[in-house]
Formats: structure tokens, sequence, C-alpha cells
């Protein structure tokens, strides 16, 4: 077991963001909501450096910018019409690749495919939010996120568009980016964050601003206060920038978000401006108490970490944990105290993973990195940009988690020695002694699992939302939880939205977001339709809340009309109308069409139509 430990200094002497708060209001609000994305590229590795960078901190005056306050005021923003979702309107940094580590045999893997669980996870509420509220405003590279504050108000957003809730995803109406807030740099690009912190009652959102004629961009931080700040679409935000950490040579890319005690940490990832080459990563330190005031100037401490773009976990108590990948069979994990400025790394081992490019999973007979194979997320500098970028932590029950993608493809000292689709690798970790505790993978020998957004709910239990699909699938949002009562593997398997349509591009992701509420969770993903692309919001629990478990429609086509019976109830749903229809022989007396389709959720109880061959004679 490999284990290193060492004290780096952060960025101690606070920078001081002199921003004068701008404000954006309530310019657009509507009706039904929606979401597709193609952002600027989320997939480089940076090569590990040897040795920590000590910064020393320092204090800037940070360009002053200020929007006036506007409320409940009529939609008079104006959005431009995009360019068709193509690699050509891109601009995606160059990848790199995670350097292979030794190899390792490692015990206590927990290798098992996935498979359908056998106690009820109840879906409590569920919104298809469709494709926003202009036409072309959705993107295959959705990246969702959600943040809901339990008692009703609910942040949803997605590339290129936001909606919001105020009866716990019943209905949304739409917010348009491009006009709640200025068009700073060059203007509102993609990559947004939606974030719930309890503690201050703030409602987070991050934005990504495109480069302007110098090459400047910005990661913007805007917060609303409370429910009724979210209601009425009023912020405030300041914007983060790189001259502001000594890196005017760069942009920007890529934010997380996680929270602790007293503190927001914001991780960015740093591309040079003149070769769009990875430059490292800067982790922000900022205090919440600063965020929920409207006329603060936002005070922070920064580090640069010695790995590319680690992820800060969920449900973080007095002390910030990251990790990302210092080789393929070593995770460095950063952990930040609030109670101080210095931030400690322990090197965790874990097993090998597989990484082919492009990560791959066409439909039965298609090629590798045609229209049907989501897995590529083919990249605007050419090539494909999904790799292993850790994008999923969390920390419960003195337990610490992280999850990222791994490719198909022969791996040595992996978990398996080969995986046919690309698959989830997961690593949990002993929070007292920084030790790896075991290696509870997520993989299907019959379709891909990608796109991990894992998180603990109060009680610590785990589960978040994947996208899954390839070999006989489209690409379909699912489920996973693990708790007392999952098995008889460590993750339990759920479907929650399924696409009715391939993706016309081998493009998906960057991410999927979901949260801990309460006993349950609450996900962002998405689904596929022809022509566009759904951002989906799910609220789900071990308990109905007075809701039932949806109906899930089966594939009940070719059975006997007793046995698509029996199947349709076991999915909670029931038969509707059932039309006798001409058929061959054969036919007789089966199913031969149904409707709604396999896969599609539907209220609890709800009908199917069946078509019943009743043979060659009239």
């Amino acid at each position: 077991m490999v284990k290193r430990l060492c004290i780096v200094a952060v960025g101690a002497a606070c920078v001081l963001l002199a921003l004068t708060l701008a404000f954006g209001g309530d310019r657009s609000s509507g009706g039904a909501p929606a979401g597709e994305s193609a952002t600027p590229g989320q997939a480089v590795h940076a090569v590990a450096r040897a040795h920590p960078r000590v910064i020393s901190g320092r204090t800037y005056a940070g360009k002053a910018g200020k929007a006036h306050v506007v409320v409940h005021a009529p939609t008079t923003g104006r959005t431009s019409a995009r360019p068709p979702d193509s690699d050509a309107t891109e601009v995606e940094p160059h990848q790199r690749f995670t350097p292979r580590g030794a190899v390792r045999q490692l015990p206590k893997l927990n290798v098992s495919p996935l498979s359908a669980g056998a106690v009820p996870l109840y879906v409590n509420k569920h919104a298809d939010l469709g494709c926003a509220g202009a036409p072309g405003y959705c993107s295959l590279v959705n990246e969702p996120s959600v943040a809901t504050n339990g008692s009703g108000s609910v942040l949803q957003t997605w590339n290129w568009w936001a909606a919001r809730s105020g009866n716990g995803g019943a209905s949304f109406s739409y917010m348009d980016p491009y006009v709640t807030f200025p068009a700073s740099y060059g203007g509102f690009c993609c990559d947004q964050l939606a974030y719930y912190e309890p503690s201050r009652d703030l409602f987070i959102w991050i934005l990504q601003y495109s480069q302007g004629p110098t090459g400047d961009d910005a990661i913007r931080i805007a917060v609303a206060n409370g429910a009724a700040g979210l209601a009425a679409n009023t912020w405030h935000y300041w914007d983060l920038t790189t001259t502001q950490v000594n890196s005017p040579q760069d942009w920007f890319d890529q934010p997380k978000i996680g929270t602790s005690a007293n503190y927001a940490y914001i991780e960015v990832s740093k591309y040079m401006k003149l070769t769009n080459d990875g430059d490292g990563s800067v982790l922000y330190r900022i205090p919440l108490d600063t965020l929920k005031n409207p006329a603060a100037t936002l005070n922070f401490n920064w580090y640069q970490p010695t790995t590319f773009s680690p992820a800060p976990v969920q449900r973080a108590g007095s002390t910030m944990y990251f990790g990302s990948h210092l080789t393929t069979t070593t995770l460095r994990l950063y952990a930040w105290p609030e109670s101080s400025t210095s931030v400690g790394t322990a090197d965790i081992p874990n097993s090998n993973y597989p990484q082919h490019f492009p990560y791959s999973c066409p439909k039965t007979g298609r090629s590798v990195a045609t229209p049907s194979d989501w897995c590529p997320r083919a990249s605007g500098t050419g090539g494909y940009a999904h790799d292993d970028r850790i994008n999923s932590g969390w920390v419960a029950n003195g337990v610490i988690g992280f999850a990222w993608d791994a490719s198909q493809g022969t791996v040595s000292g992996g978990a398996r020695p080969s995986f046919k689709y690309p698959y989830v690798h997961v690593l949990r970790i002993n929070e007292a002694t920084k030790t790896r505790i075991d290696e509870p993978i997520i993989y299907s020998p019959s379709y891909a699992v990608e796109w991990p957004s894992l998180t603990a709910n109060a009680a610590g239990d785990l589960g978040g939302a994947v996208m899954w699909g390839g070999g006989a699938f489209e690409e379909n949002c699912g489920a996973v939880v693990h708790d007392s009562r999952s098995g008889p593997g460590f993750w339990e398997f759920h479907r929650l939205a399924g696409s009715s349509a391939d993706t016309s591009q081998p493009k998906s992701g960057d991410y999927t977001t979901s949260r801990g509420v309460g006993s349950g969770w609450v996900s962002a993903c998405y689904t596929v339709r022809a022509g566009s692309v759904h951002s989906q919001y799910f609220a789900y629990s071990r308990t109905s809340d007075a809701l039932q478990p949806p109906c899930v429609v089966p594939n009940v086509v070719g059975k006997t009309l007793a046995k698509a019976r029996a199947k349709i109830t076991s999915r909670s749903c029931r038969v509707g109308k059932v039309r006798r229809v001409k058929s061959t022989k054969k036919q007789r007396g089966r199913v031969i069409r149904q409707k709604p389709a396999l896969d599609t959720q539907l209220g609890h109880n709800a009908k199917i139509a069946l078509w019943v061959g009743r043979g060659p004679k009239r």
C-alpha cells in the first residue's frame, strides 16, 4: 500500500477580489423548460508535477463591474440564435492523458455486474425540461446540474439554459442566462453548475464566460439568497479570472464546486491562451458569509495543486477533500481544513483502469465514433475529449469516495482483465487513516455506464445518476444506489428515463449532477430525442412520500396477452385498451404492438395500450 503525506502552504494572505457586486434581474422567465450542450472542452490531463508548488498570497484590487438590480421586469433581453451543435463551433482545450502507474494486485475490488434493484426506489418527482426556451439551445453535451433546498425550490441548469421551480419540481419556469446577466468578456459560454448551501440558505449558480478579444474569460459566481431570491431571479455575483491568481497567460474552464461547514470551494482548470494546452488547476476557498452578503468584497484563499482537475467532495464538514489522478494507479487526496491555510496530501493506491481512446459504446452492428456511439465525446480541436477526469466525490460516515469514467478494453492489473464497454471506477478511502477501503466499480457486460454523479444523503446512503447505453440501447439515464438494503452486489441499478433516438454525433456528457436531500436524492440527467436533447429532473428515495413507484414500460411485444399483462403489472403499470388486429397465424394471441414504447416512464399504474394478433382471418 502506497501512502505519502505532505503539507503544502496555500496562498495564505487571502486574495482580495475588490469586485463591486453586480446584480442580475428577472429579465427572462417563461413557460415550460428544456436542454442540450456543446461546451469548451472538458477533457485534458496535465502531467502530474513531481513536487507541490508553493503559492504566496497577494492582495488584488479586481476589476470593478456592476449591473443594476432588476426585479420582475418583462422579458426584454435578446438571445441571438446559436449555430448548429457542431464541432466547428466549439473551442476545446487539447487533450492530455493521465500517466500510467505501477501495476498492483489489490484486494477488495467488489467487482460484480450491475443488476436491477430488488428493493423499490420511488421516483417522488420527475420533470422533463425539454430543450430550452429558445430553438437550438440544447446540445448533446448537456451538462445538467441541479440544486434544491428540499422545501420546494429547485434550480436546474444545462447547456445552454436554466429553469427554476417553486413547487418541488412539479413545474418549472425557464431562466435565460444570456439576459439574466451582462454579456461580459466573450459572452456567456457554457459549463453551468447549480448548488444549494443550506447553512446560509444560498442558491449558487456558476457560469463560464467565453474568451474575449484578449483571450480573457471568467467563471462567474452568482448567488440568490433563499427561495425568494431564486423565485425573483435576483442575483449578486463576482467574476473569477486568471489574472487574480497570477496566470494572465491562461484562460479558465471546467469549474467544480463543493462546500464545507463555512466555506465554498471551487476548482477551475487553466489552459494556455496561445496553445490551449493544460496549465494546471486552481482551488479556491471562499467564506460562505461573504457569498451571502450582496455588498461584500469577495475574499478568498487559493492554491495550485500538483495534479490536474481535482474534484471536491460533497457534504464536507470541517475539512474539504479533493481527489485527482497522480497516475492510473494512484489517486492524490488533498485535505484542506477550515482551520488552516495549508493543504495536506496523501497518495492512495487503486487498481489500474483502461485508457483506450476513444471511449466507445456504439449500438450493435454500428462502428466506433459513428452517431450512435455517444461515449467518445468528440472534441472541437480534433480527437475525443472523454477521459478519466474526476467529477464525482463525497464524504459520509467516515468514508471518502471518488468516481470516474474508465474506457473499454484490456488492462493489466485492473479490476477485470478487460471490459467490453466503458464503466465507472470507484475508490473508497478511510477518512481517519487516509487508506484505501475498496473499489466497488460500476459496470455492465451489456452496455456502457458513464458520467456518474454519486453522493451521500443525510443517512450516508449513496446514490446518484449515471448515463448508460450502447449495444442494444440508446443513451439513457439511470440511478445507482448503495444502502443497507442493496444487494447482492454493492450497487443496485434503476432505470430513470429512456431516450427515443440515437445521438446524431458521437457526443455526450460532460457530467450529470446529483445532490443528497434528506433520505433521498435529486438528480439532473438528460435523454435524446429526434433532433433534440431534453434535460431531466428527478427526485427519488426509498420511501414513497405519498407517491407510488413509477410505471416503467416493459417490452411485451411477442408475448401472449396473459404474460404481457403479468409483465406490465410487475412494472407498476396496467393494461389499457386492447385492440385485436389482423396478423399472421404465428402472431395469433400475441402482442404485435404496444404504446408507449419500452422504458417510457409514466405515473404509477399508468395504462399501456396493446395490439394483439387475431390471425389472418377476419
